[in-house]
């Protein structure tokens, strides 16, 4: 069962004067991390891969360079990776909903790249810049119950791939979650998956591993004045 090797976090609900609990959501360990990915074809390594030529890339960006362009680096070469690393027999690049992503059609799995302001922190991790509404719609899979006996409170869209998304922080913490949009930015992330933090992986090599036809048209823009080079 999910329960028992996940820490659930369980909410209520008022209903007709009752209180209903439910699992809003669930919180996969670093140390459970590895067999959780293997039940989806994913690997944690190869995440961290990802991961590491984002930040290493981005890091290349100096003064002189636009205010955005440390986050654009960052998903350009992030997703970049992510499909050098995963597509194959099993993934395959997908662009629908204007969402660049890897797809696993007989998982029903979507996996993007994001930007986000804290991976593997108490709180869920939110995007650095608002989600499109072709983000709210990929993330209607999101929206279905945690465990088939569990009450559902949403509307449940049928035949839908779940959308997962590897956050990545600007420190290097990572964490690959499912999460719901609402209102431009993540409301909620129904399951998360706790991969790594910096010190994890600090001082592997980032250099992309030598992918062909990397493409990446759609990006997460970070526009701040805060960081300094």
């Amino acid at each position: 069962m999910l329960i028992l090797y996940a820490t659930p976090v369980v909410a209520e609900i008022n209903m007709g004067g009752e209180m209903h609990q439910y699992v809003e959501q669930i919180i996969w360990q670093i140390d459970d991390a590895p067999a959780k990915l293997k039940s989806m074809d994913l690997e944690r390594d190869k995440l961290i891969r990802a991961a590491a030529v984002a930040i290493g890339q981005a890091n290349n960006v100096t003064r002189n360079f636009a205010s955005n362009a440390w986050g654009t680096f960052a998903h350009h070469h992030g997703l970049a990776e992510l499909r050098n690393q995963f597509v194959g027999p099993k993934w395959k690049i997908d662009r629908s909903e204007g969402i660049e992503s890897i797809i696993n059609d007989v998982k029903m799995l979507k996996v993007t790249f994001q930007n986000v302001d804290v991976a593997m922190g108490v709180n869920d991790p939110k995007p650095r810049s608002p989600k499109g509404a072709g983000a709210e719609r990929a993330c209607e899979g999101n929206l279905a119950p945690l465990f088939p006996d569990a009450p559902i409170y949403v509307p449940v869209v049928s035949d839908i791939y779940e959308l997962w998304s590897l956050m990545v922080d600007e420190t290097g913490n990572l964490e690959l979650s499912r999460p719901v949009v609402q209102d431009k930015t993540f409301s909620i992330c129904r399951e998360r998956i706790l991969i790594a933090t910096a010190d994890d992986w600090m001082g592997s090599d980032p250099a992309p591993s030598s992918g062909t036809d990397d493409v990446a048209d759609d990006f997460d823009v970070n526009v701040s004045l805060k960081r300094k080079i």
